[in-house]
């Protein structure tokens, strides 16, 4: 049987039952707490000592008619302490529990090794655990990136829009769905919200790309054979590539127009009448069109090598694709005849003797 102490201060007009089953319960109306017998203002307390079963009880009363009832399955000395606020007490009709979780209470942290995803609403809870305990731990600026639906690592960010029209409210205008860029492309907006790399256009005449060789050695260039340029520069741009000393082979790399000028000056192998000394672009095999031009003969007869000569100028415009490759070709008596080139003609000093410019436009 249990052993009941009650002071009735503030019960006269309360009823109620107290029913403890394999308790010692000390119970006052008008307060107990700490131990029995001591008396504080208002609250009521009930303080319950474990008994010798493994469950033990109290009923308190709450109104005529019915009561509370406290449960408890402890082995040692439990505290609860109420606030002195006014506060409303909320049950739940279910068991959760936390594993592996460490709340810091002082910062208000939570420690976790994993994040929840896949959520619809906030009335649906997400199925989807994404693992980041493995991730390294972050330099400055990472950012937790997904490495697949179940995983995600810190890394550094990369750019999938650009920002315009800020400072304030910037629109953004994505580029990650752009193909990689070729040589000599750059970033074209194609809507307000869309970018992609592409070609210039054929607008304006602007200078982007040039490449240059010249010759100015004595030698002699075959019928149907190419000039060779021992004297190479710097290209300006990457578009264009030209022969390396002693070569004959320009490449174009980016598809595009581009303005050709050439010159040589020589002796053809037909001296009498004199042989109009003609030239023209090859790409690949392919003559380019426009690009044949001839020496003007005004003579019957021409001197013999190397006083006499004549020259052959070429200009204009033709357009390439990405890889091509353009040769200065003699053509000379339908391909039919040789042309000598001098270095430094009658009476007069070192000059170049032939010369191909390309220059990409725009």
């Amino acid at each position: 049987m249990a052993n009941i102490n009650v002071n009735l201060n503030s019960y006269a007009a309360e009823e109620g039952r107290f029913d403890l089953v394999n308790t010692k319960v000390g119970l006052m109306i008008d307060g107990l707490v700490a131990a029995p017998n001591t008396l504080v203002a208002n609250p009521f307390t009930a303080l319950i000592n474990g008994g010798a079963g493994p469950t033990t009880s109290s009923y308190a009363p709450v109104g005529p008619g019915t009561y509370t009832v406290v449960t408890s399955s402890q082995t040692q000395n439990r505290v609860i302490v109420l606030p002195d606020i006014s506060d409303v007490l909320i049950t739940k009709n279910s068991v959760d529990i936390l594993t592996n979780k460490t709340l810091i209470s002082n910062t208000d942290n939570v420690t976790a090794r994993a994040l929840w995803s896949g959520g619809t609403s906030p009335s649906v809870l997400p199925t989807n655990t994404i693992n980041v305990s493995n991730s390294a731990n972050p330099t400055a600026d990472q950012v937790l990136t997904a490495t697949n639906s179940t995983t995600a690592t810190w890394q550094n960010p990369t750019a999938s829009g650009l920002y315009s029209g800020g400072p304030t409210n910037p629109n953004i205008v994505v580029v990650n769905l752009a193909t990689s860029p070729s040589s000599g492309q750059v970033l074209t907006a194609t809507s307000a919200t869309n970018a992609t790399w592409q070609t210039p256009g054929s607008g304006s005449a602007t200078l982007i790309n040039s490449a240059y060789a010249c010759s100015n050695t004595t030698t002699s260039v075959a019928a149907q054979g190419f000039f060779t340029f021992n004297d190479v520069p710097a290209a300006v741009g990457l578009n264009i590539t030209p022969p390396t000393p002693g070569g004959t082979t320009f490449t174009i790399n980016m598809a595009g127009t581009y303005k050709f000028e050439f010159q040589a000056r020589g002796t053809p192998q037909t001296l009498t009448p004199p042989t109009p000394i003609v030239l023209r672009l090859l790409n690949g095999v392919t003559p380019v069109a426009n690009s044949q031009y001839a020496s003007d003969s005004q003579t019957t007869s021409l001197a013999a090598f190397p006083n006499g000569t004549e020259l052959c100028v070429g200009f204009g415009y033709a357009t390439f694709a990405a890889g091509a490759t353009v040769q200065l070709q003699n053509w000379t008596a339908a391909g039919g005849g040789s042309v000598s080139l001098n270095s430094i003609p009658l009476g007069g000093d070192a000059t170049i003797n032939a010369s191909l410019l390309f220059t990409q436009l725009m």
